[in-house]
This record gives structure tokens, sequence and C-alpha cells, in this order.
């Protein structure tokens, strides 16, 4: 092949005789695609013959046989992607998940090796993109995740994706205590104070077949009608203690047995959360 090769004739263009050679680089810059739109070293004429140039050549048969822009070989406009997944904000879960010590835990409760890659992936979606089940196996196609984890994920998946969510329900105490402590240790948390907020559904009716249901007062002025109170508890730095279950903390004085209980379920240190206050949170 050729050193060199003509792609436009000028004819007798009388081109300045002191700039022809950056005239000539310009306009090699540019077909190549490696140069600046605006090139300082250029006088105005100069300039004008370099873009006449690269016009000239842009509608010539022989240019457009002169290579594309390379990177280490690479021809750079020839790249083409296929089978695009996302791979972010799943490194982050990847982390978060180790950091919390994930696994261990689960292998401890019982789970094998695929279960735990399973509840991995679980908990990552609702760290990304919060999904059922059933659309989990067409969002398993937009992730690294399976790659990484390496699992399988086809139509025949959601009973697995559904035994798995049954699993870690059946563990969900021991998975809680676990992560308070964890988080408790990972983040250097005092648990000096607690934070809760409640709120409440009421039902019309004798509600015999929810022995949750009680009598009570609430905003709407319905305390004939029978209620569920809905809470959830934080400790001062926004880490969540407790949720979704009873929880009366009603003075410091009250007996040890069920000081043990409440400082165990929210891992924290009874005597130097609640020194002399009276504090209760209904959940």
């Amino acid at each position: 092949m050729p050193r060199q090769r003509v792609i436009v004739s000028l004819g007798d263009a009388k081109l300045p005789e002191a700039g022809k050679s950056l005239i000539a680089s310009a306009v090699e810059r540019r077909i190549y695609g490696g140069g600046d739109f605006f090139d300082p070293s250029l006088s105005t004429e100069a300039s004008a013959w370099a873009d006449r140039i690269v016009q000239l050549a842009s509608r010539s048969h022989a240019a457009k046989s002169v290579p594309q822009t390379t990177v280490d070989g690479v021809i750079l406009d020839s790249i083409e992607t296929t089978d695009v997944v996302e791979l972010g904000p799943e490194l982050v879960a990847l982390k978060a998940w180790e950091e919390l010590r994930f696994a261990p835990m689960l292998e401890a409760l019982g789970m094998n090796p695929s279960a735990i890659s399973t509840a991995q992936f679980l908990v990552s979606n609702r760290l990304i993109e919060p999904l059922s089940e059933g659309a989990l196996i067409d969002w398993s196609h937009r992730t690294a995740l399976p790659e990484l984890l390496d699992i399988r994920l086809t139509k025949s998946a959601k009973d697995r994706l559904y035994r798995t969510s049954d699993d870690f329900m059946a563990h969900r105490k021991d998975i809680e205590f676990a992560l308070r402590q964890r988080e408790r240790d990972l983040f250097s948390l005092s648990r000096s104070g607690i934070l809760y907020d409640v709120t409440n559904s009421y039902f019309e009716g004798f509600c015999k077949s929810n022995p949750k249901a009680k009598h009570g007062k609430n905003e709407q002025h319905c305390n004939d009608c029978h209620q569920i109170g809905v809470g959830i508890a934080f400790d001062e730095h926004g880490f969540p203690l407790a949720d979704g279950r009873t929880i009366n903390i009603r003075k410091p004085s009250q007996a040890d047995d069920e000081k043990k209980r409440v400082s165990q379920m929210l891992v924290i240190d009874w005597k130097s959360t609640f020194p002399t206050r009276k504090t209760e949170i209904p959940a």
C-alpha cells in the first residue's frame, strides 16, 4: 500500500507558501478526526483553505476509504454494543451486602449457597429498582447481577424467588436482630435516643377474625371501632429498630424481664437509653 495517496486535486490553486505545511497538517487531523475545529496556529487565509480542502475531500471517493479514528488498534466508529446491562448501582448493592455480612448470617440460618445468591439478587433489586417477583425475571436481563452472582433466572424461576422470600420471612426476627447488631458495630452507634411514628386504620364491624384489632383512641374519633396501630421506631441516626409489633416501654422501673426483652429486640442499653425519663412507644 503506498505511503501517500491522492484524495483530491486542487489544480493550480495558489496556497500561501508559508502556510502550506500547517494547512496540510490541519487537513490531515480533520480527516482522521484528531484535530480541533478551530486551530489557533492557522491564519485566517490558511484556515479558509483547510476548510475548503476538507470539504472537497469529503466528496471524494478516495477519501471514503481513509481509515477511521483508532485507539489501540480499535476503530472507534465501528464499535457496536449489544445486550447492554446495568452495573453501577449493582456494585453499590453488592458492597452493602458484603459490609452487612449478609451471606454468613444466612448461611448460619441454614440457607444453601444457591438460595443465598438468589436472596442477594432479591435484596439488591429492592435497593435498585423494587419489583414484584414476576417482574424480576425481565429485570434480570437488564442488570449485571445474574452474571456477577452466577445465577440464571428464567420464567420458571419465579417459584424459586417466592421460596426465597418465604425463607426470609421465616427468619425475619433473626435477620433483623443480626442486622441491628451489625449496624451498631459498623457505624459505632450509641443509640442514646429513640424516635418513632405511629399511624392507624380502623374497621367497621366486630373484627372477630382479627385478634390484632383492638379498641382505642384514634385521630378519626371513631373510638367505638376496632383499630390496628402500625408504627416504626428509629434511633437518633435514622436506623430502624423495630416495626409492626407491639412495644410498650412504660418507665425505667418496669419489670426486669420486660426491660430485657425490649433491650434485646432493639439492641440497646436500657440504662443509658432511659436513665430517668418516662417513654412510651406503641408500634
